[in-house]
């Protein structure tokens, strides 16, 4: 079976399952989103009759024909980068906007087992839905302001006490990075920056360790990092090669409703 999996060339998981399933005797490529379009064409073809279609990617000299991926792991999508050619805003937006199209319309065209599915994806990684739905399953979370509003976050943190809360950004790359950090008392007069950018502000919790789950149908595994045992306990993150990993493996089951 061919896997596709889209991430970094050098991303490092992407790497060692690559590996790993050419082991198994699997073929398997990554594929840099980034690429796309300065440095990767593009041709989907349709014809008129009997569902013929083709679609092909060539990337750096490599031929991509996408049909023939069984199955592709949305690992870590980067986003496409623009020509610099292009000087105009309003060209860069227009650009974008068709990239983004194109991608988006490819994705959902090929037929192919995805873990996990684009759309799907997408929407669970909303950090807002996923305070949402914990809330409606009954899970406690932490007291959570995501605002560009500098008086709500002062309100916010002078309600707790900057030595209590945490904040984040609502998403990272590589070349802006973004971990989770304490509120520090000489960054208060930072506030009124928000209002350039939303920000993520919480409440503190002390974790014991961090949860990583992932569900592959109705298998679970279960991963808990050891984080308080790091050099930054606040995101396991940034010491994560030194952390302590242990994981499982187990089945659900629907039960009465609920997933056991």
């Amino acid at each position: 079976m061919a896997v596709l999996i889209i991430a970094p060339q050098r991303d490092e998981h992407a790497v060692a399952v690559k590996s790993h399933l050419e082991r198994m005797g699997n073929e398997a490529d990554v594929l840099d989103t980034s690429l796309f379009p300065e440095a990767a064409r593009l041709a989907m073809r349709y014809g008129c009759c009997n569902n013929q279609r083709s679609l092909r990617l060539e990337v750096q000299g490599r031929v991509l024909e996408l049909e023939r991926y069984g199955s592709v792991w949305w690992r870590r999508p980067q986003m496409p980068r623009l020509s610099e050619q292009m000087l105009r805003q309003s060209h860069r937006a227009f650009a974008a906007n068709e990239v983004n199209e194109a991608m988006t319309g490819l994705w959902q065209t090929m037929d192919a087992a995805w873990i996990n599915d684009p759309v799907r994806d997408q929407i669970a990684g909303r950090k807002a839905y996923q305070l949402k739905v914990a809330q409606e399953v009954g899970l406690r979370i932490p007291a959570t302001l995501m605002t560009n509003d500098p008086v709500e976050a002062r309100r916010f943190v002078d309600a707790r006490g900057y030595r209590e809360i945490v904040y984040k950004s609502f998403s990272s790359t590589e070349e802006e990075w973004r971990e989770t950090r304490l509120l520090r008392e000489e960054e208060m007069h930072l506030l009124d920056h928000v209002q350039h950018a939303p920000v993520i502000f919480q409440h503190y919790v002390e974790a014991r360790y961090d949860l990583r789950i992932t569900a592959v149908g109705e298998r679970l595994f279960p991963a808990a990092i050891h984080s308080q045992q790091t050099e930054y306990k606040v995101d396991s993150r940034i010491d994560i090669g030194s952390a302590k990993v242990e994981g499982w493996r187990f089945r659900m089951r629907w039960r009465r409703g609920f997933w056991s």
